[in-house]
């Protein structure tokens, strides 16, 4: 009898401790929308250096700091549950219209799509000269 007294108020206590309040609920709920509502800002403005950081190490050719950015942008969008907004992928980064020197001084104007492909004005027309991608 007393076994099953004992065993029928342990179960009985465990689930009534399992069950919240509304009110605890509720409160919860609004703390934790104050609390990402402040952090967003926070949030984006490290998200925009982070790119910012990126396009300036992709600019300078350092591929293994914009790995690293990538990866910290990743890290943080997963922290976020999204990736942030602001971070462009490489290749459309890259896209664009770059200017190729030498140092005899020869240089040649050349067009950079995002799909890989790259382009070069020949005899006045543009005409397609090579493919790249991000490995």
């Amino acid at each position: 009898m007393k076994t099953t007294s004992l065993t029928f108020f342990l179960a009985l206590s465990a689930v009534l401790y399992g069950q919240e309040s509304k009110e605890l609920t509720t409160l919860r709920a609004t703390w934790t929308q104050a609390r990402q509502q402040a952090l967003k800002p926070i949030d984006t403005k490290y998200a925009a250096a982070l790119a910012a950081l990126k396009d300036k190490l992709t600019k300078a050719g350092n591929t293994d700091g914009v790995l690293q950015v990538d990866a910290e942008l990743g890290k943080i969008g997963k922290e976020l549950g999204q990736l942030p907004e602001v971070a462009p992928k490489i290749e459309e980064q890259m896209a664009g219209d770059w200017e190729m020197r030498t140092s005899e001084g020869w240089s040649s104007m050349y067009k950079i799509h995002a799909n890989g492909a790259v382009w070069r004005p020949e005899n006045g027309r543009p005409t397609r000269v090579a493919t790249w991608a991000v490995s």
